[in-house]
């Protein structure tokens, strides 16, 4: 299988059962940049836990982007990302606008995630901006 990071063909499959809940776990590895992902028996498209994560946004004035690394790399990605929305308005405004969307995507809305990983987590800031993210790599 390939990596969905790395794109290398070095991705490793374990398999484990809990009997106590009469779960079966999957979890598969990369051996070259170190990926991994735990599915569960219950749901084969649900990736249950990883080290790496896919953020999605999207803001109503037209910015939207996706994500994916470790929470670093996701950090770097929001710095750099060019935000082309919020033209018609005082500069000031735009520039707290975009500042205010940066620590939501890096920390979360109450900054859950400031001294924590991600998990699994939506939600929508005022109807303005719309944050996902995602244990694994969703291309």
């Amino acid at each position: 299988m390939k990596c969905p990071h790395c794109n290398k063909r070095e991705l490793v499959t374990y398999s484990d059962f809990d009997i106590l809940n009469n779960v079966a776990f999957q979890k598969t590895m990369c051996d070259w940049c170190g990926y991994w992902e735990l599915r569960s028996s219950k749901d084969k498209n649900y990736i249950e836990k990883s080290n790496y994560y896919t953020l999605e946004f999207s803001t109503v004035s037209g910015d939207s982007g996706k994500f994916t690394g470790t929470k670093e790399e996701i950090h770097k990605q929001v710095d750099s990302y060019k935000w082309t929305g919020f033209e018609n308005i005082k500069k000031e405004d735009k520039l707290r606008m975009i500042a205010a969307c940066i620590t939501f995507l890096k920390y979360g809305y109450m900054d859950e995630f400031k001294n924590a990983d991600y998990e699994n987590y939506e939600i929508t800031i005022d109807n303005g901006l719309w944050v996902k993210i995602s244990y694994g790599i969703y291309q």
